[in-house]
């Protein structure tokens, strides 16, 4: 008698694991398939930031000037074709590298010293050069940008 009545029991707690099991189970199937689809939100998500920046980029390098933007330390982190026709360097030479050994040095100073405007010579061309602040959503300063272009008559 008492076997059976271990048996029984057992059985039952043996019931009880099997029914909690199946639970985390399906509580673990539940989950994965929201973790699953928060990652194809995500995925959707950098495939239009992609898509956004090659527009972008195709965008810059169609402008007449040559614009190249620096983060706040002062490293390249974005410039277009113009920058090779107007200081005679490609793009690739320049991204993440500092400005102030990257660019000209008098085109440079606009990105690393803060001027705002002015005319540099690069090789035989006067350049124009306009530079900005760049600022985040908060208001800080995240980088510079510099617009350059070849001056009327040139």
């Amino acid at each position: 008698m008492a076997r059976a009545l271990e048996a029984w029991h057992l059985q039952r707690d043996n019931s009880k694991l099997t029914k909690r099991l199946e639970e985390t189970i399906e509580e673990l199937r539940r989950l994965n398939e929201g973790l699953e689809s928060e990652v194809a939100r995500r995925i959707g998500d950098l495939e239009f930031q992609n898509r956004v920046l090659r527009r972008s980029q195709e965008l810059l390098d169609q402008l007449p000037v040559a614009v190249v933007g620096v983060d706040i330390e002062g490293v390249v982190v974005q410039c277009n074709r113009e920058v090779e026709t107007l200081f005679g360097i490609r793009g690739g030479e320049l991204i993440n590298h500092p400005a102030a050994s990257a660019l000209p040095g008098e085109a440079a100073s606009f990105l690393v010293d803060g001027q705002s405007g002015g005319k540099v010579k690069v090789g035989g061309s006067h350049l124009s050069c306009l530079s900005r602040v760049l600022k985040g959503e908060d208001g800080a300063e995240v980088g510079r940008v510099l617009v350059a272009y070849k001056m009327e008559g040139e």
